[in-house]
């Protein structure tokens, strides 16, 4: 279960360096539309909660594929962008 939740971390790092790197850019200069989602530390309790140590590499990614989702959903503009 540590493997998953160590993978489910690194994948929510990832997405909190592209909404910082994202948030850090002009909005002069943008070439694409703002990235809103977020790996913060409740996104991880969210999900955290939904592992179990039986889970397949890919049944993980379905478990953050189906998190980001929803997090989208909330996002009333460019929700698609952030997929």
């Amino acid at each position: 279960m540590i493997r998953h939740l160590f993978a489910a971390q690194a994948t929510l790092l990832r997405v909190n360096q592209e909404y910082i790197r994202s948030a850090a850019q002009a909005d002069a200069f943008r070439t694409e539309p703002p990235f809103k989602l977020q790996g913060s530390y409740r996104n991880m309790n969210k999900v955290a909660e939904k592992v179990v140590a039986a889970m397949t590499p890919a049944e993980l990614e379905a478990v953050l594929d189906d998190h980001y989702q929803g997090e989208a959903q909330t996002l009333t503009t460019a929700a698609e962008q952030n997929l």
